[in-house]
């Protein structure tokens, strides 16, 4: 074993402070993995480093950061007991070879220096191996220490840690990524605004250009939506939004907004405000339906309904109406009618017996009654006649008052 190098403590820590800068500055994956070798190696006061990963299907670990010696071997694929990695693999623990180029199960690399010590320790994360890292060195005689195994430890520690929480991240810009293009998928407008007295700054999905012609940057101003909103609307909207602030109760409301070029939009606002464990709000989020279409189709169903129901009064004035000059007409009709019918029946009964004086009397009433049926049925034909069109009024001035 070579000299334990004091200075091994203090690297490891400048190490972790460099990688915890990597991490809070996003740095991810391969990158990050570099820096955490590169540290390991210049710990260890050798060039040569290397991180292999387990492969998501577990059949294969790759080479997937190498520095010095391993640099041109980035992308070699090794099994489980294949070489020093396999083996640490296999085994789960760390593992150490004074000389690799006289170990008998190396791995046959070409275009590579010799390597003498080397060093591989795995990456564990839930008790399983995820990866290996390691070090070597190709100067004869050379050998690590213990110190060096245990320093190599903290760095696969260190890398898994770094492995999780880049995983965890990568996951959440996933999700994120997921979520927001659902978002910008939605035909509605989905928005979320911080809770604050005065206004606040306001998310809106790419809809929110389709429904009121504004830019997303454009929505985003504080109070930018009150703005819009329709005059009539305003005071409505403003005091059930105080009072959903109140009660913790979701706003649901159906208002009208102005879009940029001036249209009037009817849109259905149904949002919540979310609070902290203390009750504090913390923003609204909700979502903008437009019910334009909705709300015209319903207001041509209440005119419709509107034209209905006076047709249905003037039906019912035009029956009252029929009504009235039916019993006038049938009045009208039975009254010469009756004369006529008892006069037949008379001149019937009384025959030759009647003097002439009566019998001529009884007929000129007769003649005078049928003439007067006469006109009335004129009448009703020709009022049929003005209803179809077939013949057109005469006017003429009279005096009504005569």
């Amino acid at each position: 074993m070579s000299d334990q190098r004091p200075e091994a403590g203090m690297g490891f820590l400048e190490a972790v402070q460099e990688t915890s800068q990597q991490l809070s500055g996003r740095v991810q994956g391969d990158d990050l993995l570099r820096q955490i070798v590169t540290s390991a190696a210049k710990v260890t006061e050798t060039p040569h480093g290397y991180v292999c990963l387990r492969e998501p299907d577990g059949d294969e670990m790759v080479l997937r950061v190498g520095i010095g010696a391993y640099e041109g071997l980035v992308g070699l694929r090794i099994r489980k007991g294949e070489g020093l990695a396999g083996r640490v693999w296999d085994t789960a623990a760390p593992f150490a070879v004074a000389d690799y180029s006289r170990w008998p199960d190396r791995m046959p690399i070409k275009d590579t220096p010799p390597m003498r010590a080397v060093l591989g320790v795995p990456l564990l994360a839930g008790g399983l191996v995820s990866g290996v890292i390691g070090v070597a060195c190709t100067e004869p005689g050379r050998e690590f220490s213990e110190q060096d195994a245990a320093t190599i430890e903290q760095f696969a520690e260190l890398a898994a840690i770094a492995l999780e929480t880049s995983r965890r991240y990568a996951a959440s810009v996933r999700s994120e990524t997921r979520y927001r293009t659902l978002v910008e998928m939605i035909p509605a407008l989905v928005y979320s605004e911080d809770f604050k007295v005065g206004g606040s700054h306001m998310y809106a999905n790419r809809y929110v250009e389709t429904m009121f012609g504004y830019s997303q940057e454009e929505a985003a101003v504080p109070n930018s939506w009150k703005a819009q909103l329709h005059p009539d609307d305003r005071e409505r909207v403003l005091a059930e939004e105080a009072r959903c602030e109140q009660t913790g109760e979701p706003f649901r409301m159906e208002y009208r907004s102005f879009t940029r070029d001036g249209r009037v939009v009817w849109v259905r606002d149904e949002c919540v405000l979310l609070r902290d464990e203390d009750g504090t709000p913390l923003f609204w989020q909700g979502v903008l339906f437009d019910v334009t279409e909705s709300k015209l189709a319903e207001q041509r169903i209440k005119e419709a309904l509107e034209r209905e129901r006076q047709a249905a009064q003037r039906l019912r004035a035009l029956d009252d109406m029929k009504n009235t000059f039916l019993d006038a007409v049938s009045h009208e009709l039975r009254t010469p009618l009756a004369a006529v019918i008892g006069i037949a029946l008379t001149l019937e009964r009384a025959g030759e017996e009647l003097p002439a004086a009566d019998s001529a009397d009884l007929v000129a009433r007769l003649v005078a009654n049928a003439r007067k049926l006469d006109r009335l049925l004129t009448d009703l034909l020709d009022l049929d006649r003005l209803s179809r069109g077939i013949v057109a009024p005469k006017r003429r001035p009279c005096d009504v008052a005569a």
